[in-house]
């Protein structure tokens, strides 16, 4: 993760495995205007989860969600959507398609348990 030159905002980029060829995982002109944290890789290596502040309720304010993309920048998927903070994404260690998360819904910060649909995989 590091801060775009040109919006200033934080962003998701995926590099060679020598450190070279820097390149965002996220492209969506939206995604960029915004800030986009907390990648989390898939056991496998082919999807991330990741926080952005791209979502708007419905009296205009930015949130975190919790979004699902492939490792190759493709196929970007909102999973949460709601007025709350939803942050920290984590795979399941034990089940394949589950994700932990922590959100702020009804007032107090906890832990959150997602199941992947088909969809999703």
């Amino acid at each position: 993760m590091k801060v775009d030159d040109d919006t200033k905002k934080k962003q998701i980029y995926s590099i060679t495995a020598k450190g070279k060829l820097e390149t965002a995982l996220v492209n969506q002109e939206d995604f960029r205007r915004n800030n986009s944290f907390n990648p989390a890789v898939s056991p496998d290596g082919a999807r991330v989860l990741f926080v952005s502040d791209q979502g708007v309720d419905d009296q205009g304010r930015h949130h975190n969600g919790i979004y699902l993309i492939n490792a190759d920048g493709t196929n970007l998927q909102r999973l949460t959507q709601n007025a709350s903070d939803d942050i920290m994404p984590a795979w399941s260690p034990a089940e394949e398609g589950v994700v932990f998360f922590l959100s702020n819904r009804g007032g107090a910060y906890n832990v959150w348990r997602l199941k992947l649909s088909a969809g999703s995989k």
